[in-house]
């Protein structure tokens, strides 16, 4: 998938600094269940608790992680995904789950994709250890080089990977409650920020079941438009869900193939020797089922389309 295709309207710093923290998105949910011009009332300050500016960083992540959607440019409407997992009777309205975090963070690169830094490391850093520095570089460069975007400064960009490594790394193995609460994606153990390296984790993670990887996958499948796909290119193409998980085709192959054995809707064939996945009944309800299917639930949620 290219990087146009993935991010259509690619846009730098609207996080303004700030790293998703516990509590945002539901709150960004129920603000805008509401009433929909609840990040531009006078009031917002006040029903958020924030000042104006993380008011405005909220309203950027709702709409990144795709919780929320532009509604006549000022208003938000909540979206499918907002209302299957932040309804009070959704899936994991208070984030308790580790699935939900990846879950989330498959939703946030999916296209379209808000936040181009985002997809351009994932995507786009090759290896498991980079340089702080070169990290930085290589996404300013391939910025720069896009003729198609409006070249944001190297400030912008600067920003856009230091809330990216804010979001995901830690020092830590182990996350203190305070250090969760700051930013929850950290938990997934994705990567580490030690002495001026990045080090991407690749393979099985806390939390990534092989029914979230198989939802992803087929998301994936569905927004490319395919009722089959070769395992390798959900591993390896630009947008795929290796990249966004760090993990290899036998990681995907293992995982896909545990999902595929109790369900109905997908399946794991091979096709000259290559691992392929298949849809019975399209790809998107392919991702409905794995959707609930990550929650134990039977069916998915009413109302749930995934295309």
């Amino acid at each position: 998938m290219d990087v146009n295709e993935a991010v259509p309207a690619p846009s730098f710093g609207r996080h303004e600094t700030f790293h998703p923290r516990y509590g945002w998105l539901k709150k960004a949910y129920d603000q805008t269940t509401r009433r929909p011009d609840a990040f531009r009332a006078d009031d917002a300050t006040v029903q958020f608790g924030v000042g104006k500016n993380m008011v405005r960083s909220i309203r950027f992540w709702s709409l990144a992680f795709k919780m929320t959607a532009d509604e006549h440019r000022t208003d938000l409407k909540t979206t499918v995904w907002g209302d299957a997992i932040f309804n009070n009777n959704g899936l994991d309205p208070y984030l308790e789950r580790a699935e939900t975090l990846w879950i989330l963070h498959w939703l946030l690169l999916a296209p379209p994709c808000r936040i181009p830094t985002w997809w351009l490391i994932m995507n786009q850093i090759p290896g498991t250890v980079v340089g702080t520095g070169d990290l930085l570089d290589a996404v300013q460069e391939t910025v720069r080089n896009n003729p198609e975007w409006d070249a944001p400064s190297p400030a912008s960009v600067k920003r856009d990977v230091d809330v990216f490594l804010h979001t995901y790394t830690s020092k830590r193995d182990k996350l203190t409650i305070e250090e969760y609460i700051d930013c929850p994606f950290r938990n997934l153990g994705l990567a580490r920020h030690d002495g001026g390296m990045v080090r991407f984790t690749f393979g099985p993670k806390p939390g990534l079941t092989p029914q979230v990887v198989a939802f992803a996958c087929a998301d994936f499948a569905a927004k490319t438009g395919t009722e089959e796909i070769s395992v390798a290119r959900l591993a390896v193409e630009p947008g795929s869900v290796g990249n966004a998980f760090k993990m290899n085709e036998g990681d995907l192959t293992a995982a896909l193939e545990t999902a595929c054995s109790d369900t109905q809707y997908m399946s794991v064939s091979r096709l000259n020797g290559e691992p392929h996945l298949a849809f019975k009944n399209g790809a998107g309800a392919a991702a409905q089922s794995m959707l609930a299917a990550s929650y134990g639930t039977p069916q998915p949620s009413a109302g749930m389309v995934v295309a």
